[in-house]
Order: structure tokens, then C-alpha cells, then sequence
């Protein structure tokens, strides 16, 4: 966390963590994520997305809600079994 702190963004953190939390409870991503704060401005979450009328649309319409509580936008999670 110290090294993202320095060099990242504690809400792609936070974001991540929520995320995996929703799959596994594990006490640390709670941890984590009590550390880091959603973004200062909403925002698309991927650039592809953000050049895309289209896509931005789709995706203002379908936003994902784990994704809004960090002030992103996004409309898809895929997880790998």
C-alpha cells in the first residue's frame, strides 16, 4: 500500500479491493480499502471507453455500482474461473 501511496492511485486501489471483496471477505482488502478514497472527479474508468461516444454512453446508462462508489464509470467486470 506504502509503494502506491508514493507512485499509484489509492482509488484504483480501493476499487480493486472492493471488487475482490465481493468475491472473497478477506479482513485485509477491508483494511486496504478503509486507506484509500474514490477519485476527486467522476470519470471514466477505462480510456478506450472514454473515446467511444458510443461506449461512453452505454456506459453512463449501465454504470456498475462498485464502480460509482469510487467515482468511476464502468459497465463491465469479467472474472476468470
Amino acid at each position: 500500500m506504502q509503494e502506491t501511496k508514493a507512485k499509484g492511485d489509492l482509488s484504483v486501489l480501493g476499487l480493486l479491493c472492493d471488487l475482490a471483496k465481493s468475491r472473497d471477505s478477506n479482513p485485509k482488502l477491508k483494511l486496504m480499502m478503509n486507506g484509500c478514497r474514490p477519485d476527486h472527479k467522476l470519470g471514466m474508468f477505462f480510456h478506450r471507453v472514454a473515446r467511444s461516444p458510443f461506449a461512453t454512453k452505454l456506459t453512463q446508462e449501465n454504470a456498475l455500482e462498485v464502480f460509482s462508489r469510487w467515482n468511476y464509470l464502468c459497465n463491465e467486470v469479467r472474472y476468470l474461473q
